[in-house]
């Protein structure tokens, strides 16, 4: 059985309209912009649970429970006091 060479995959190089839009999103990566979440909104749907919220953003459940995880984290002091 004969090998078949395989061919060399491009590297994907973006295009001038694209790289305007990471430098004005200011993204360095390709993926999705971030959404912003209203936590004033967040704070008004909380008896609701994360479903309801996530529906009423539009966004995953998991990216508010991601986002709340790092917010909070932020917001924390360090234990250490450092």
């Amino acid at each position: 059985m004969a090998r078949t060479k395989r061919k060399k995959k491009l590297s994907r190089i973006p295009t001038p309209k694209q790289q305007e839009a990471s430098a004005r999103n200011g993204a360095n990566s390709p993926g999705r912009p971030r959404v912003a979440i209203n936590w004033k909104r967040v704070d008004d749907l909380f008896w609701e649970g994360d479903k309801a919220i996530a529906a009423a953003l539009g966004i995953s459940v998991r990216t508010l429970q991601r986002r709340r995880a790092t917010r909070h984290a932020a917001s924390k002091p360090d234990a250490l006091g450092e």
